[in-house]
């Protein structure tokens, strides 16, 4: 196999495409999502779900007053999955308020995993996938989906 070595533009896309800021554009590229048919589509971020990324890149902590079907809860999922498997030392954590969402939600993280392409560093390879976490051992991060139901 031989090394490809980057331009300083194309290591500066990769490098911003990683960050927090790239967040929309990692997601438009490399992450598919079910459509109303479910059919696998690729995530387009409508406008509501840009305004969440947009939040979560200016504070740590947002408040979404959650509206039915604007895709938030899709949008954060997808942030919290690129964020965790892009980035070493990342423990990620979402908890839902039932049981069925949370594995609705690992369920999704799964279909995120799966599409990705085939790169090492695109995709690192799980050492942990069960009913509540996806583990991913070569950049040691991980994300957690529970729910407020489940025994701590």
């Amino acid at each position: 196999m031989t090394q490809q070595v980057l331009n300083r533009a194309e290591a500066k896309t990769l490098t911003r495409l990683f960050s927090d800021e790239g967040d929309e554009s990692y997601i438009a590229t490399f992450l598919k999502i079910p459509n109303k048919n479910s059919k696998l589509v690729d995530f387009i971020p409508n406008r509501a779900q840009r305004k969440i990324l947009a939040a979560m890149r200016r504070s740590k902590r947002i408040r979404v007053l959650k509206a039915s079907q604007l895709g938030s809860t899709s949008i954060i999922t997808a942030s919290f999955f690129k964020r965790t498997s892009v980035r070493a030392n990342v423990t990620s954590v979402i908890c839902a308020h039932e049981g069925l969402l949370a594995r609705r939600l690992l369920t999704r993280c799964d279909v995120f995993y799966q599409n990705l392409p085939d790169d090492p560093i695109l995709k690192p390879p799980l050492d942990h996938d069960n009913a509540s976490e996806k583990r991913f051992k070569s950049i040691n991060s991980v994300i957690y989906i529970g729910s407020a139901q489940q025994p701590v």
